[in-house]
């Protein structure tokens, strides 16, 4: 899910006008007087959204198969989280998924008016609303889950110790959702460590 709202958000470095709100880095709303942002934390924070926009969905909807849960979570986090209340939250929790596929792609509209973006962007992810539907290969692993955006930080800094952040590793040349992928390797395999600290 991350690499897809890199690339249908884009990373903006300033803030914008995105109808409703103020944006900036990765479609992330921006604080009050804020003018710009660094790659590094716009990651951050895209994460952070993720992570909330998941959470709201597996609280409301426990039992979805992970392409139904990463369409869904891009569309909490895209749009928030009325359509829970809505004509396609009631399809979802009664499991007719061929009403909730096309409840789904009538989430187009913005500033009161349909855009092609939004209408490409629920047709991409439409089809995960099938119960046989699979991941793209990009997102799938983990357990059929996409990675967690983010990980435990005490395990982000053992990545760092144990793997080596000196500027010539090629840990420190690897992108950021590389990176995540391997805290996260470190995370599962230290999780018993992680609670007992």
């Amino acid at each position: 899910l991350l690499d897809f709202l890199r690339r249908v958000e884009g990373f903006r470095s300033t803030a914008y006008g995105d109808y409703s709100q103020t944006s900036i880095g990765y479609g992330t709303r921006a604080r009050p007087g804020e003018t710009s942002i660094t790659r590094e934390e716009a990651e951050r924070r895209l994460g952070e959204h993720v992570n909330e926009a998941r959470s709201l969905v597996r609280s409301r909807f426990p039992n979805l198969t992970p392409g139904q849960e990463m369409a869904l979570t891009d569309l909490t986090f895209n749009t928030g989280a009325r359509w829970m209340d809505e004509g396609l939250g009631a399809a979802v929790s009664s499991g007719n998924w061929q009403a909730a596929e096309a409840a789904f792609r009538q989430y187009v509209n913005a500033g009161g008016r349909p855009l092609q973006a939004l209408r490409d962007r629920r047709n991409e992810l439409a089809g995960l609303l099938a119960p046989d539907a699979q991941l793209p290969p990009s997102t799938a692993g983990h357990g059929g889950q996409p990675p967690p955006a983010t990980a435990d930080p005490r395990t982000e800094e053992m990545g760092d110790m144990l793997i080596g952040q000196a500027p010539s590793s090629r840990y420190a040349r690897l992108p950021p959702d590389r990176r995540r992928v391997l805290a996260h390797r470190i995370q599962e395999a230290l999780r018993p460590e992680l609670r007992a600290a």
